[in-house]
């Protein structure tokens, strides 16, 4: 079965052996799940508020005085650039499960 399926990961049913590298392999080819944001993002850069749109989950877009307040989910590799315009710090509590 290997030679055929090199990539996979051998487990034994009657033992469980190799059960915890299927379990690895599975955390790594996993995407990781949605961070919920707020964000304030000023008038001048509203690209960011198109590029939300585009690319993550926008929740809710409200305008306010002098920017756009947008609640969204974003992946983890999308925190780099959303980062600048957090309204609220990113804890924990804010991962989402599904």
């Amino acid at each position: 079965v290997h030679r055929r399926f090199p990539e996979g990961v051998p487990v034994s049913a009657v033992t469980g052996e190799g059960l915890e590298d299927l379990l690895a392999r599975v955390e790594e080819e996993l995407p990781s799940p949605p961070v919920r944001v707020r964000l304030f993002v000023p008038y001048r850069r509203q690209e960011i508020v198109a590029r939300l749109h585009r690319e993550a989950e926008v929740m809710e877009a409200q305008p306010a005085d002098e920017g756009t307040l947008v609640d969204a989910r974003v992946r983890e590799d999308q925190l780099g650039w959303v980062r600048p315009f957090l309204a609220e710090p990113v804890s924990r509590k804010r991962r989402l499960s599904g």
